[in-house]
């Protein structure tokens, strides 16, 4: 034990410790401002080496994106990590805190998948309904319509 000691505790007393039945959630520098994506193919559809930092470390990443996208994909999760670390001492475990990121990632995307499908459904009920009321209105509009042939013969 650590004798009283306050460690593995906030200044006000609570736990440090996440609960972990609550989402988890991150400041919103680490919302990403990506660069518009390529068509996917870069110029003549040939790969390109891309430097970037990573936690100190220096990847060469082949890629047929721009490199201002592959580098701001290493920004943000260079971003988790150094916030991640923030606090720790200077010999973390970086494979613990790179598998902390890619879950803390994954759940990023798990939750914009979900929010994604969600408004889709929302979109799809609503063109249902405008839809529905444009027949409603066809026929409305089809039924004030009188044949000219009927008044012509009366």
């Amino acid at each position: 034990m650590h004798g009283g000691s306050s460690r593995g505790r906030r200044l006000d007393g609570r736990s440090r410790r996440r609960d972990p039945t609550a989402p988890l959630s991150h400041p919103r520098s680490w919302v990403p401002r990506l660069p518009v994506r390529s068509d996917g193919v870069s110029c003549g559809g040939v790969k390109q080496s891309v430097q970037v930092e990573i936690a100190g470390q220096t990847l060469s990443i082949r890629t047929d994106e721009g490199p201002e996208y592959v580098r701001a994909l290493a920004d943000y999760v260079d971003a988790h990590l150094r916030e991640l670390a923030a606090g720790k001492k200077a010999t973390f475990n970086l494979s613990r805190m790179a598998l902390l990121v890619a879950i803390q990632i994954a759940d990023e995307l798990f939750r914009e998948k979900d929010r994604n499908r969600r408004l889709r459904c929302a979109v799809d009920e609503h063109l249902a309904t405008v839809r529905e009321r444009l027949r409603e209105h066809r026929a409305h509009i089809e039924s004030l319509v009188v044949p000219s042939t009927h008044e012509e013969s009366t």
